[in-house]
């Protein structure tokens, strides 16, 4: 006896292709810049995301397209909340 997937290889491949889109669009939903919805204008010749009033006091990302300003943002601010968290490893700590 043959299994479902055996029987039926393009529902099979359907489903598996819409679990991954499911996939793709839980991960793009949970990006800081999704969450937090960061300011999107032009600087100069660049696109800039800005999370708080003003540069000096919040977290940037550039870049030449709004998505590349959006991915810079995602890691400035993933490596803004790693430095303020003082739980997490830094170089110069040692365990304790």
């Amino acid at each position: 006896m043959t299994n479902w997937t055996e029987r039926h290889p393009a529902e099979h491949e359907a489903l598996a292709a819409a679990a991954q889109n499911q996939l793709r669009l839980s991960q793009e939903m949970l990006r800081p810049s999704m969450i937090l919805r960061p300011k999107l204008f032009i600087d100069g010749d660049r696109w800039c995301a800005r999370h708080g009033e003003k540069s000096f006091e919040g977290v940037e990302g550039y870049g030449r397209s709004p998505e590349q300003a959006y991915e810079d943002f995602d890691r400035n601010w993933t490596l803004y909340i790693q430095c303020s968290d003082p739980a997490a490893p830094s170089p110069g700590r040692r365990s304790q």
